[in-house]
């Protein structure tokens, strides 16, 4: 018995119906694009290509390369979403690098919560003020630092074991001993 998608030919060569293979292609074009993994679009502008090499397993040294010109070349609306990207990375120097860009780039408010966060979880931001102390006039470290402060402040009722710790040494002001 023969199969009614198949027409005999002359010399007894089957062939498909042509309907029937049409069919059969868009059927196999259907079933190849449902089943093809899903690729993400290539990146579109320079904050999708900085954040898809900070993702990567050589962020930091990427950054170490290439942050300070990346920096100058973001809109501010780049900027942040390469600074969210960067403070919750596995690296504390691309953590740093995020904070850095939130306060030069961004707004020095999700500069402050940035650091904040970072610092409640244990991250040492010691490096960066010490160059916020020595490379800008004093008045830029203490505004930061104040505006950290204000914010761990605010977080302070929330806050139990390690995290609480290390919101009351931060607001630890010298001399007194805390």
């Amino acid at each position: 018995m023969e199969s009614k998608l198949l027409t005999k030919r002359p010399f007894g060569v089957a062939s498909f119906r042509p309907y029937a293979a049409t069919a059969v292609l868009i059927a196999a074009l259907f079933f190849a694009n449902a089943c093809a993994p899903a690729s993400s679009p290539p990146p579109t502008d320079a904050a999708d290509v900085a954040i898809a090499h900070i993702a990567s397993s050589d962020g930091e040294a990427w950054l170490e390369q290439h942050g300070a010109d990346l920096a100058k070349d973001l809109t501010a609306s780049e900027a942040e979403r390469v600074a969210h990207a960067a403070v919750d990375h596995s690296s504390p120097a691309v953590r740093i690098y995020g904070i850095g860009l939130f306060f030069e780039r961004v707004d020095e408010q999700k500069g402050a919560e940035a650091a904040a966060t970072r610092i409640l979880k244990g991250d040492d931001l010691t490096g960066m003020v010490w160059g916020w102390m020595h490379a800008r006039p004093a008045e830029v470290a203490d505004r930061r630092l104040a505006l950290i402060r204000k914010e761990v402040q605010e977080r302070l009722p929330n806050l139990a074991g390690d995290e609480r710790t290390r919101a009351e040494k931060l607001l630890c002001e010298p001399p007194s001993s805390c």
